[in-house]
């Protein structure tokens, strides 16, 4: 996923040094950018949401434990 973000930001900014700036090419890699930006807050969001479920697992196994 990031290979493919770094992929796209390179070749958008090879189109605009290029002069490239609106271009087919540039809106679809700006299209891309975007695409890959939002799978990856996506995620960081899946990640962060399933660690503070572990969390609070561990939590109650251990509240478990000491009632034990």
């Amino acid at each position: 996923m990031l290979q493919r973000a770094g992929a796209a930001e390179a070749e958008l900014a090879k189109a605009k040094q290029s002069g490239q700036t609106e271009t087919e090419q540039t809106k679809q890699l700006n299209a891309e950018l975007s695409s890959v930006k939002k799978q990856l807050r996506d995620m960081k969001t899946d990640a962060d949401a399933e660690a503070e479920i572990r969390q609070q697992i561990a939590d109650r196994v251990r509240v478990t434990q000491a009632k034990i």
